[in-house]
C-alpha cells in the first residue's frame, strides 16, 4: 500500500489508512512510539498504565520518604 507523505509545520506526516488502523487496533487519541530500524519506521501502540499499575511501582523506600506529618488540631473545616 503506497501513502504519500505530506508536510505538516516544520515535520512530516503521513496518514494511516482505516484498514491498518483497524488491524492493530488504533484510533483517533491513542498514543504510539516511533523508532527506526534498519531503515524502517516502526510505530507502536503505547497503553497508558493505570493507577494501580503506577502505584504498584513505587517502592517502599520511596513511601518512608514521603509520610505527611500531622501537627496540631485541625484549623478551619478540617477533618482529620
Amino acid at each position: 500500500m503506497a501513502i504519500t507523505v505530506l508536510k505538516w509545520g516544520n515535520s512530516l506526516g503521513i496518514k494511516i489508512p482505516k484498514k491498518l488502523s483497524e488491524e492493530i487496533g488504533i484510533q483517533e487519541g491513542d498514543r504510539v512510539n516511533m523508532s527506526t530500524s534498519n531503515g524502517q519506521i516502526i510505530i507502536v501502540k503505547t497503553t497508558r498504565p493505570t493507577l494501580a499499575e503506577l502505584c504498584a511501582q513505587i517502592t517502599d523506600e520511596q513511601r518512608e520518604g514521603n509520610r505527611e506529618l500531622f501537627h496540631g488540631p485541625p484549623m478551619g473545616s478540617e477533618i482529620w
